[in-house]
């Protein structure tokens, strides 16, 4: 048997409550005992964590990865991305491959996406890799069946059934093609001002109603992908109080930013779904405090700087974000003043609960995936090496807490910052 023993570290861990500085010991990659060690004389290698926190490793329920299809099935075109998010500690996501339904218009699609005429596609997998970073085949820890945006009820229809018929869920980003097909930002005062076609705020709602009543009549379950206005958080309270399982989760981008942050077209802050006004934000704000929202994603979409240096309504809809939503999320509870439990169970215990149907942590028994994070550190995207295209972020010279230091995958080191 092989102990690592983790010391000194600060210990948050949401899904059990806690918050202290605990020795953490794990045995042959799972969790094995806190404070007293195993017993036994085994080897042990120490990590001394004095004036970390350690955190679940991080799961991203909103990440889109570039594709290829194969005979072996659908595959991702390189591993660059794992990087990325392993350098924000996160070791799991939730990945929509970039396919879209033939005629679901341009509204949720990003660049290099491919066109295929099956109403029930885009799949979006539940696709683990933790099992890749330790050197083995990728596995799936779930499924779902999604679709971009609704073209008409009868997709809709068709895609909540076959979901509920397979054991899945639709997994979908609440979008009108016909209310949105032409918008390239929030409808508005400063969409008017700089001659944009605007998505109006009630879109989403509006989605979100008509899945609502899919569901009524299907049994199905579903999670709403990247809501992103009032109106929308609206909606999901009334789909769950009149019973339905329904999960949602918001892209850290809308938890600060609005849509004023255009300024002068920059193309960077195109984002799909579009910032919309402050009154929105806060609404989001307030509903993830309040738990109406399952988690907190990264919306991580793989842009290329020729996909962004154009006209802004010809600018591809997305960002590359994998590794900065920890940040994001710690600066927003500073900015509120937050407790990091409640805080960071958005990025750990909310989004396993999505997944796995409930949120386990660091139990003993459960395997050894997590962080560890340096609070007093600071970091900027548009220096990282380890981010894609750091420099299209709208965050890129913005200067976020939080530096992850390490992160390990079943006792495993699987990355290390440089800093």
């Amino acid at each position: 048997m092989s102990l690592l023993q983790i010391v000194g570290a600060r210990i948050i861990d949401a899904a059990r409550g806690v918050d202290s500085v605990e020795t953490l010991w794990v045995a042959d990659g799972y969790i094995a005992n806190y404070d007293a060690p195993p017993l036994g004389d085994h080897p042990i290698q120490i990590v001394k964590a004095h004036g970390w926190t350690l955190l679940p490793a991080l799961i991203d329920l909103g990440v889109s990865l570039k594709a290829r299809q194969s005979k072996a099935g659908v595959s991702t075109e390189d591993d660059a991305w794992q990087a990325a998010a392993l350098s924000g500690g996160v070791t799991r996501v939730a990945a929509r491959w970039q396919t879209t339904p033939m005629g679901a218009g341009t509204l949720g699609k990003a660049p290099g996406d491919d066109v295929i005429d099956d109403p029930l596609v885009a799949i979006s997998r539940i696709y683990a890799w933790p099992d890749k970073c330790a050197g083995d085949s990728p596995g799936y820890a779930g499924h779902g069946y999604g679709l971009s945006c609704l073209r008409d009820f009868a997709a809709l229809r068709g895609a909540v059934q076959y979901a509920a018929d397979h054991g899945g869920r639709l997994w979908i980003m609440p979008a009108d093609d016909g209310l949105g097909r032409s918008g390239v930002m929030a409808e508005g005062a400063y969409a008017l001002r700089l001659g944009l076609n605007g998505v109006p705020a009630s879109m989403q709602a509006a989605a979100i109603g008509a899945i609502a009543e899919a569901m009524h009549a299907t049994g199905a379950r579903a999670h709403i992908a990247s809501v992103a206005t009032a109106q929308a958080i609206a909606a999901v309270r009334d789909a769950r109080a009149s019973g339905l399982h329904l999960t949602c989760d918001v892209q850290a981008h809308h938890l600060h930013l609005i849509d004023v942050d255009v300024g002068y077209f920059d193309t960077r802050y195109r984002l799909d779904p579009p910032l919309y006004g402050s009154a929105d934000r806060d609404a989001l704000r307030a509903a993830l405090l309040a738990g109406d929202i399952d988690a907190v994603v990264s919306g991580h979409v793989p842009v290329t700087p020729a996909d962004k240096l154009t006209y802004f309504a010809e600018a591809c809809a997305g960002t590359p974000a994998l590794g900065s939503t920890l940040s994001l999320v710690l600066a927003l509870a500073q900015q509120l003043d937050w407790p990091l439990l409640q805080a960071t169970a958005c990025v750990t215990a909310g989004p396993q609960a999505v997944l796995d149907g409930a949120a386990r942590g660091l139990v003993p028994g459960a395997s050894a995936d997590f962080c560890l994070v340096d609070l007093d550190d600071w970091w900027q995207p548009g220096r990282s090496m380890a981010m894609m295209q750091p420099m299209l972020s709208p965050f890129a010279q913005a200067v976020l807490p939080g530096r992850v230091q390490a992160t390990y995958v079943r006792g495993r080191r699987v990355w290390e910052s440089r800093a």
